[in-house]
């Protein structure tokens, strides 16, 4: 899509209020209202993090180079429940992440192309998770497991409410 862009300083009060009516009606017909982009407060705001033993800490945004630390690395929540969702979704990554660990009964081969690899999907037509095989495309930020048995398993071990819930944002 081309981006236009222009001066409203030389434009007259009826003119400006005339292009502002014509843009809102073009973004409501064609939904293009703006993506909102992750939260950043100002000055003095409050804002939320996960420290290492996974307390929820409030913090106090002071332009401090720790401030910015947390929000580069994604660890920088509006609200206590953001931070205790983030802390669940990790909590739930890294059980499945060991769960792999221990029970793939070999490292996964993605050198091997004629060897099933397999991963819990969500199929939100259907809303359901099923488990997936792959042996050529890879995801980022998916644990792989050996067999579906082990992937099962897996499911039933960390259960399935709390995989779709954090992994996969169901709300149900």
């Amino acid at each position: 899509m081309e981006e236009i862009k222009v001066n409203l300083d030389n434009l007259t009060n009826e003119e400006r209020e005339t292009l502002l009516k014509l843009v809102e009606k073009i973004r409501s017909k064609t939904n293009l209202e703006p993506i909102e982009k992750r939260w950043r407060g100002k000055q003095d705001d409050v804002y939320y993090t996960v420290a290492s033993e996974g307390h929820i800490v409030e913090d106090i945004e002071v332009e401090s180079a720790y401030d910015e630390q947390c929000y580069q690395f994604g660890n920088y929540f509006k609200t206590e429940e953001e931070a205790n969702f983030a802390r669940e979704k990790h909590f739930t990554y890294q059980r499945l992440s060991d769960y792999a660990l221990e029970h793939n009964t070999k490292e996964i081969d993605w050198e091997n192309y004629s060897l099933s690899k397999f991963c819990i999907a969500y199929d939100y037509h259907n809303s359901d998770l099923f488990i997936d095989d792959m042996q050529t495309v890879k995801y980022p930020n998916t644990v792989y497991f050996t067999s579906e048995k082990i992937a099962r398993d897996a499911v039933e071990e960390i259960g399935e409410d709390n995989i779709k819930k954090y992994l996969f944002g169901v709300k149900e």
